[in-house]
């Protein structure tokens, strides 16, 4: 009898293609291809048998008796592929039965695009000779042979395409081979109900099992090749280790978690999946920006920068005035005119010395450490471990009442976060400064800050993502009164409690309550601080930021915690939108630029924040 602990089965990522958990599980097994019909641009094929084919631990069956084949998929004019690539289509398949001798077969009708003419030279020469068939089972036998070796039939399976490829898995069928073009007295099994056949996912307690145990195992390596295709940090070859070590779904979801890479979020934005290319320093976003205000098409390397972020990004440009530019370009709010010195006509005509920056707010969470996810697609979930199994001793004869293991998701959605910025075309045409610099540090300083504001103080509304200070289930203390070192140590005791005690703990204030703790002793009559010269704060490192407001709600609150916790999701490309008509009358071209992030908490306990302020 087959158990999970004794006999895990060892399918390889390709035979388990399960990219979301709704998508079909499809396995793949080859033949041969036959006669080619030139004329007709046709080709028979002979795309399954019942010959075993190894899968490692087992061998795998399918079966062609009456009611175990559903066909009607390839017969509604299921596709042809080349290597069972869904986006290279050479053909239809216009007809498929299971013949007497219990052998799928064919006929597949090839396309007269360019493509397909290729295929077909290929298919004529006998260059290509094999065909693959992709399909999903969905409920199997399991049973031993005359040598115990584990043999499971599918007694419910489902073609979904034929593809041409090199390599076969199962050689007694191919195209053409022995081809038996059926005729009206033939006995063709057609695709029937029947009341046998159990469904994979099924829960029938009359199941054998076997079959229960193969249902499960079949689960547990779609629930593992789908996270490994949501996170590309994971390698194949961790994913074959862990189907074959018979390790769970929960087990790979809390590996993938831990394994997750820290990185700081504003200096190395882009750092997983950088743009590069090899005239990247040529790159102009004035001269973009220029060519768009004046309706002409972008050309040279802005063009192509912008066409090849519209591909990686899969967001067409359908505006004459729009572009695509990477994510280590950014933009922001301010608006530059010649005439006026304070807005940048200190940067025009005569020669000046090195820009003097405005003086902002200070982003402080990639100093903290938040954990960055780069070139994201689509949304995105991050696996959760919420409540761990119990163990317990028992005597011989009492019930245990043990609990599994529960886990929960991050789920990170894109958030639009954009700036706008007005240049008059006078600077545009004359700045002699490194302007190309200047807009981009300062607009990309402008998008660091308010995105490091969201993190901490985000509300969930507006469009805004939530930030640490409203996820719920964070710690808490409140102050009440003049802090003192009793009150410091609340904090990290809050993430002891809770296991959340690790990383790199921070302390981020407001300058406020920095003034005040360094004039704040630790004990009386002792002039030991609790901010100490260090810039730390009960041992842990202490950031200032003016991102924590003076007054209102969030009058100068405390955060304390492991800001690796915090995750921040980017979806590659910025999206720039080139206007010189809102603001023509003044000589003036707006640019509005959006940037798709969000903001998720890995463990709310991560974190303790004050109810109020530390300044008091």
């Amino acid at each position: 009898m087959l158990t999970i602990s004794e006999n895990p089965f060892t399918l390889s990522l390709k035979l388990m293609n399960a990219a979301t958990t709704t998508a079909p599980t499809l396995e793949y097994r080859e033949a041969k291809l036959g006669p080619v019909n030139p004329r007709r641009r046709e080709v028979a094929v002979a795309f399954s048998s019942e010959n075993p084919v190894d899968r490692g631990h087992y061998l795998e069956v399918l079966g062609h008796a009456p009611g175990e084949v559903r066909l009607d998929r390839l017969n509604s004019g299921a596709p042809v592929l080349m290597g069972h690539d869904l986006s290279g289509q050479v053909g239809v398949v216009t007809r498929a039965f299971i013949d007497r001798d219990r052998v799928g077969r064919g006929v597949l009708k090839i396309s007269k695009s360019s493509r397909g003419q290729e295929v077909m030279t290929d298919l004529e020469d006998g260059i290509l000779r094999q065909v693959s068939v992709g399909y999903r089972i969905h409920a199997v036998t399991d049973e031993d042979d005359s040598q115990g070796r584990q043999i499971v039939r599918a007694i419910d399976w489902e073609p979904y395409e034929i593809s041409l490829v090199s390599v076969p898995a199962d050689g007694s069928v191919g195209v053409g081979r022995h081809f038996h073009q059926p005729t009206e007295g033939d006995n063709i099994m057609e695709p029937k109900a029947s009341t046998a056949t159990r469904s994979a996912g099924s829960t029938d307690h009359g199941e054998s099992p076997e079959v229960r145990a193969t249902t499960r195992e079949r689960e547990r390596l779609a629930d593992i090749t789908s996270l490994a295709k949501r996170f590309p940090h994971v390698q194949e070859r961790q994913v074959q280790d862990w189907i074959s070590s018979g390790t769970t779904g929960d087990q790979v979801r809390r590996l993938i978690l831990e394994s997750m890479p820290t990185q700081s979020v504003y200096p190395t934005a882009g750092a997983d999946q950088p743009f590069r290319h090899p005239d990247a320093s040529r790159f102009s976003l004035v001269r973009a920006i220029n060519l768009l205000a004046n309706s002409r098409p972008l050309d040279g390397l802005e063009g192509e920068v912008s066409q090849e972020m519209s591909k990686r990004t899969g967001r067409k440009i359908t505006d004459a005035n729009r572009m695509m530019i990477p994510s280590q370009v950014f933009e922001g709010k301010r608006a530059l005119q010649a005439e006026d010195a304070s807005a940048g006509g200190w940067t025009v005509g005569t020669q000046v010395g090195p820009l003097i920056e405005m003086l902002r707010n200070r982003p402080v969470v990639q100093e903290a450490g938040a954990t960055l996810l780069t070139g994201l697609q689509g949304d995105v979930q991050l696996p959760r471990h919420t409540g761990t199994s119990t163990a317990e001793w028992l005597d011989e004869t009492t019930a245990d009442t043990l609990t599994d293991a529960t886990m929960g998701a991050v789920l990170l959605t894109p958030h639009r976060l954009s700036n706008a910025s007005s240049y008059s075309k006078q600077l545009l045409a004359q700045s002699s400064l490194s302007i190309e610099a200047f807009v981009r540090n300062d607009l990309s300083t402008s998008m660091a800050i308010e995105l490091d504001r969201a993190a901490l103080f985000g509300t969930g509304g507006a469009g805004e993502p939530v930030g640490i200070a409203n996820t719920a289930g964070i710690n808490t203390m409140t102050y009440g009164a003049t802090a003192t070192w009793t009150k410091i140590l609340e904090a990290p005791e809050t993430l002891q409690v809770d296991n959340a005690a690790r990383g790199t703990l921070t302390w981020i204030v407001a300058p406020a309550t920095e003034a005040d703790w360094r004039g704040i002793v630790k004990v009386a009559n002792n002039a030991v601080f609790l901010w100490d010269d260090d810039n730390r704060v009960a041992g842990y490192r202490a950031l200032v930021t003016n991102q924590i407001p003076a007054s209102g709600a969030d009058d100068n609150k405390t955060f304390f915690g492991n800001f690796a916790d915090l995750i921040i999701g980017e979806w590659d490309g910025l999206d720039v939108v080139v206007d010189p008509y809102s603001l023509s009358l003044q000589h003036q071209i707006r640019v509005v630029v959006t940037r798709l992030v969000d903001l998720g908490v890995r463990n709310a306990v991560s974190f303790c924040v004050s109810t109020d302020a530390g300044d008091q």
